[in-house]
C-alpha cells in the first residue's frame, strides 16, 4: 500500500504542477475522482485498462472514450491517459485525494479526517472545525466518516497527528500511565 500510495503522491504532484493552478487543480481533483469511482465499480473496465492483452493505445483509447462519455475536460484525459500508459490507472482515487491535499496546502488550509462511531449534529461538526482551527492555526477543511467500532467519542487525524477522544483511546492512555507507574 505504501508504495502505491507513494506513486500516487508522485503522480499527483506531477499532475498538480502541470495544471499550475490550485484552482485549476481541485475542479480536476473532482472528475479524476469521478472517473475512479466509475473504475472502481467495473470489474470489466478495471481488466480492460489493466490487462496485458491490450495494448497501451486500446486502454489509451478507453480511456478516451469514457472521458468523452462523462464530459471530462482534457486536462483529465491528458493524466488519465498518463496513469493507462504507465499502468497505474488504478491509483486514480489515489491520486485524486492527493492532488485534493496539494490544493489544500497551497491554500493553507489543514485537512482533517473526523472518525466517530455516530452522526455528528451540524452545530457539533462546526465546534470541532473551529477547535482544530485554533490548534493548528490555520482553516480546516473536515471529512466525517462513521467508524461503528469506535466505542464512544472522536478520532481526530491532522497534520499527520491524531488525537484519539474515544473511550478505547482513553482507556489506554489511563492503562499506559498505570503500567508506568509500577515498572
Amino acid at each position: 500500500m505504501a508504495k502505491l500510495d507513494r506513486a500516487a503522491l508522485r503522480y499527483a504532484k506531477a499532475a498538480f504542477d502541470f495544471l499550475g493552478d490550485a484552482k485549476k487543480a481541485k475542479a480536476v481533483t473532482e472528475e479524476l475522482r469521478a472517473f475512479g469511482k466509475t473504475l472502481s465499480e467495473s470489474a470489466e473496465l478495471q481488466s480492460a485498462l489493466t490487462n496485458e492483452a491490450f495494448s497501451t493505445e486500446n486502454r489509451i483509447q478507453v480511456v478516451r472514450d469514457l472521458c468523452q462519455k462523462m464530459g471530462m475536460s482534457p486536462d483529465v484525459l491528458r493524466i488519465l491517459a498518463v496513469l493507462a500508459e504507465n499502468r497505474r490507472i488504478l491509483v486514480t482515487e489515489s491520486v485524486a485525494d492527493r492532488m485534493e491535499q496539494l490544493c489544500w496546502e497551497a491554500a493553507d488550509i489543514a485537512a482533517l479526517e473526523v472518525e466517530s462511531a455516530t452522526e455528528i449534529r451540524a452545530e457539533d461538526k462546526k465546534k470541532i472545525e473551529e477547535k482544530f482551527s485554533k490548534i493548528l492555526g490555520k482553516k480546516v477543511e473536515a471529512r466525517y466518516q462513521l467508524t461503528p467500532n469506535l466505542m464512544g467519542g472522536l478520532r481526530v487525524t491532522a497534520a499527520g497527528r491524531t488525537y484519539d477522544g474515544t473511550l478505547s483511546g482513553w482507556l489506554e492512555t489511563m492503562e499506559e500511565k498505570l503500567m508506568g507507574g509500577y515498572l
